[in-house]
């Protein structure tokens, strides 16, 4: 082989060479790194609150001097029904004290009335002679708005302003005792409601009204207390008393007998927060019964 033969061949390894050498200078350049960080905030969680409104109750019934009959619930989403009376008659009476624990947040809370019932049930002699009877002898006696019973019972809805959780705790016996008198109890027909001490009546009225106007598509209770500093909302982690009280007129007549009224108060709470105008998110606004 000539030297310019192998001058040649060399030329071309050294350029070769070259090429490779180029070559893995490129891919260097592709894995090269620059300077880098991360961070991140982990576990947000965003948590709705809580509403709950819960009832407890003690009521008392008297029947004449001697005859009286109590009975309590315990806290509760269910309460049931606080005054079941089979028998009652002119001159009888009977008072419940209510109490209301909103729970996680302090929220608005109405009152309502429901008349689901106001029936004859069934009509006697003395009744169908009796003035102002309007059923007479011979109608169907089971009609279920034909009664008069719930025109002749009075109501009487109070509040009491003070409530525990407050420096100033409210005793439930004391509440108890302003409404149904231990040692002489007084029939409320005869006592002057507006000046129960520490209560204020909000309501007085029959039944019937109470629960076709008064109470009817709700009513928005007021939650301030003696301080003064609460306004509308009831506080929550408190408890709010209120009394209801019930009287057969004594002279009432035969108009009632057998009447039968069955009826439901209930409460509603919409939080406080957010709600510039509360009527707006009334529960029972839109109650047709």
């Amino acid at each position: 082989m000539s030297d310019d033969k192998l001058d040649l061949t060399r030329r071309k390894a050294l350029l070769g060479l070259g090429g490779i050498g180029a070559g893995a200078a490129l891919g260097g350049a592709g894995t090269m790194a620059y300077f880098n960080d991360k961070e991140k905030s982990a576990g947000n969680t965003v948590t709705a609150g809580k509403l709950d409104l819960k009832i407890d109750w003690w009521q008392k019934y008297h029947q004449g001097i001697a005859g009286r009959d109590s009975s309590r619930r315990r806290l509760t989403d269910n309460p049931g029904p606080i005054f079941e009376i089979s028998d009652a008659k002119p001159g009888d009476w009977g008072c419940g004290l209510i109490s209301l624990h909103v729970f996680h947040n302090p929220a608005y809370v109405w009152a309502g009335c429901d008349l689901k019932k106001n029936a004859e049930n069934g009509v006697n002699e003395p009744e169908s002679k009796a003035e102002g009877e309007d059923d007479p002898k011979g109608r169907d006696s089971g009609t279920k708005w034909s009664g008069e019973l719930a025109e002749n019972i009075k109501v009487a809805l109070l509040r009491f302003p003070l409530i525990r959780g407050e420096h100033q705790a409210a005793n439930q016996d004391e509440y108890k005792h302003e409404i149904h008198p231990a040692e002489s109890p007084r029939y409320p027909g005869d006592r002057n409601l507006e000046s129960v001490n520490p209560g204020n009546l909000i309501l007085k009225t029959t039944l019937k009204d109470l629960c076709k106007n008064k109470l009817h598509g709700g009513y928005l209770l007021d939650g301030k207390t003696n301080k003064g500093k609460d306004g509308k909302c009831f506080r929550n982690s408190s408890t709010y008393f209120y009394g209801f009280c019930w009287w057969i007129p004594k002279s009432v007549g035969n108009e009632i007998q057998s009447d039968r009224v069955k009826f439901a108060l209930k409460f509603g709470a919409v939080q406080c927060r957010h709600l510039d105008t509360p009527s707006e998110y009334n529960p029972f606004a839109n109650d047709d019964s």
